[in-house]
């Protein structure tokens, strides 16, 4: 078996994180975060299954990093033969 994996950084650009700043001083949901979340889950699962599409046990791991950015790992194993 090998480990294989795509990721994706994402981050947001000023006007959609100013907003966002709004909305998190109010409370509600934060859509254009939703929405970057998404894109890269989606981006980088699609690359995953195109190379890989023998890939099982896929699990994700998404992680925060400093100025509301966003790196989206996907990840399986594949049969090695």
């Amino acid at each position: 078996m090998k480990i294989v994996w795509k990721t994706k950084v994402f981050s947001r650009n000023f006007v959609s994180d100013f907003g966002a700043s709004l909305k998190n001083i109010i409370g509600g949901r934060l859509k254009t975060y939703e929405k970057m979340v998404n894109l890269a889950i989606k981006e980088a699962t699609d690359e995953l299954l195109q190379e890989y599409p023998n890939v099982r046990n896929v699990k994700m791991q998404i992680t925060e990093f400093s100025n509301n950015s966003i790196s989206c790992t996907v990840y399986g194993v594949i049969n090695v033969e």
